[in-house]
């Protein structure tokens, strides 16, 4: 059956947003792989969870955008030390080839990454993005339930979540995916519009 014509404008301008979503963590990911290495402290559990903690609890509290992005980043800088320098190097050169669209070796060196590290949530989840952007849904859909069982308030692959929802037109699970990565970061960039616009599908259609 063919979906009416504004269902499939809504359908283009969220498949933009969400592209356009998904370069953004693969950029982010290449300036954190370059820019913030590993530190020692990155391998005690106890600590990295105790600032952890303290950063959620701040996130939610945060007065605007700008406070908030203090934060999310620093949240981020945890997220992505591994505690081991040839991690390291093999998550800079993966974010690298992403960048480049060079998925072919970006995906070996995410292998060797999660191979290595087993236990280490930011591998996977940059294998995750780099199987959503290959078109490989499945793929990256196992690999997020492989983030959230390590770091289960990865709000990142919790709004990676809702893009593959919504990739299979599965607007409820995908405004699901996005409300509960919301809860965890307020200030998640889709409360903008991609939650918006999925609101308006949910209520205005017989899902």
């Amino acid at each position: 059956m063919q979906r009416p014509s504004w269902l499939r404008a809504v359908s283009r301008v969220l498949a933009g947003l969400t592209l356009a979503a998904s370069l953004q963590i693969v950029q982010s990911g290449v300036v954190v792989a370059q820019t913030l290495p590993s530190e020692p402290n990155a391998t005690d559990a106890a600590q990295r969870g105790s600032k952890l903690e303290a950063l959620f609890a701040a996130l939610k509290s945060a007065a605007n955008d700008d406070e908030a992005r203090e934060f999310v980043d620093e949240i981020w800088r945890i997220w992505n030390a591994s505690g081991n320098a040839d991690v390291d190097a093999l998550m800079t050169q993966a974010s690298k080839a992403m960048g480049y669209r060079d998925f072919g070796l970006a995906g070996r060196l995410l292998d060797e990454v999660v191979r290595q590290a087993p236990d280490f949530a930011e591998g996977w989840n940059r294998r995750a993005t780099l199987r959503y952007l290959a078109g490989d849904h499945p793929g990256s859909l196992a690999d997020i339930e492989k983030v959230l069982a390590l770091e289960p308030r990865h709000f990142g692959a919790m709004a990676g979540r809702g893009l593959i929802h919504f990739a299979a037109e599965q607007w409820k699970d995908a405004l699901a995916a996005f409300r509960k990565a919301l809860v965890l970061n307020p200030f998640l960039n889709e409360r903008h519009q991609l939650i918006p616009m999925l609101e308006t599908l949910v209520e205005g259609e017989k899902l």
